[in-house]
């Protein structure tokens, strides 16, 4: 009879969550993949998922998605079967652990993130030294890349008397070493190029031309092309300056006096003019309007002007006051 309700009580009260199982889904595909005897997965740097954790449960029991394992986090990061997860990148990766859990028992499964990524190059460095060129470079990617060295388009591999390459790696880094001891002539491309299954990334130097290889220098192509764009552009701007300053010295030429006023009187404050004086019959002409020719009026640019004192002295009549306005001037002519 015993036995009997002991099988009886899981189809009566339910039993604690037995199988889990974890789908993920990307982004850019719809389809939802179900992870069966798998407790890691590589993400692609910069990729976004979806984490469905499943539970055959009876009765339903509470899903939540933890960072790490539960024991070490008492606050789960999402209380829902489906965990959202962004953009990732280097750093976050990790575990993810899935729990099922009601009133009769709990069940986890967890699910390792790792991430990869295409190799990302620092150099190539190069310098000349006694025994020859030397040249070096390094990457980083994971899975770790592969090193290779290019000199034009041979493929430089092995070790031999003149060619010497020495690899390295140490965790997601590779390095290489490349020693020259042989003539290498100007113009050349030198190439150092990484590769995994994720991408490849590659980075040459040239031997600048007209210079032997014992003296030549080494110095990356991209800054050999920045170099030429500056100096177009200083080219440009030099002679932009030229063609404005040659504008404004012809439109200063061209200039002419356009002031139709006396060029003496317009310039010269006279002191009889701030005077009043006493009121001309009508008939009486005002010297100012004796207007000499234009070429007269050219010349005066020119003339010298002398002022001499004068003695306070009472005009006599109208036309005496009209003479002795240009009486004590002297014009010479240069």
């Amino acid at each position: 009879m015993v036995p009997l309700l002991l099988l009886l009580l899981p189809l009566l009260w339910g039993d604690a969550p037995r199988t889990l199982t974890i789908g993920v889904s990307f982004t850019n595909v719809t389809v939802l993949k179900i992870l069966q005897n798998t407790s890691s997965l590589p993400i692609l740097e910069g990729e976004a998922l979806q984490l469905l954790c499943v539970a055959d449960s009876n009765p339903p029991a509470q899903l939540s998605w933890f960072r790490a394992s539960p024991a070490l986090n008492t606050h789960p990061i999402s209380s829902t079967a489906i965990l959202e997860l962004p953009p990732m990148g280097t750093g976050e990766e990790g575990q993810f652990t899935c729990q099922a859990q009601h009133w009769l028992g709990s069940q986890n499964i967890s699910l390792n993130l790792s991430m990869v990524y295409p190799p990302q190059l620092l150099g190539p460095s190069c310098s000349w030294e006694d025994e020859g060129l030397h040249c070096s470079c390094s990457s980083q990617a994971q899975p770790p890349p592969l090193l290779r060295w290019w000199l034009g388009e041979e493929l430089l591999e092995g070790n031999s008397r003149n060619i010497t390459a020495l690899s390295s790696s140490e965790g997601s880094w590779a390095n290489c070493s490349l020693s020259l001891r042989v003539g290498l002539r100007a113009g050349l491309r030198l190439t150092c190029e990484a590769e995994n299954v994720h991408g490849a990334q590659s980075a040459s130097v040239l031997l600048l031309p007209g210079q032997s290889a014992s003296t030549s220098r080494v110095v990356p192509a991209a800054l050999g092309g920045a170099g030429a764009m500056a100096l177009l552009f200083l080219c440009l701007c030099l002679i932009s300056f030229c063609i404005v300053k040659f504008h404004r010295k012809q439109t200063g030429g061209r200039r002419k006096v356009t002031n139709d006023e006396d060029p003496v009187r317009g310039t010269v404050p006279w002191g009889s003019q701030q005077k009043s004086q006493p009121d001309r019959p009508p008939d009486q002409a005002s010297p100012t309007k004796d207007i000499p020719p234009s070429g007269e009026q050219q010349e005066l640019h020119y003339a010298n002007i002398s002022f001499h004192e004068l003695k306070p002295q009472e005009p006599q009549n109208q036309e005496a006051t009209s003479t002795s306005e240009y009486s004590e001037i002297k014009m010479t002519s240069k």
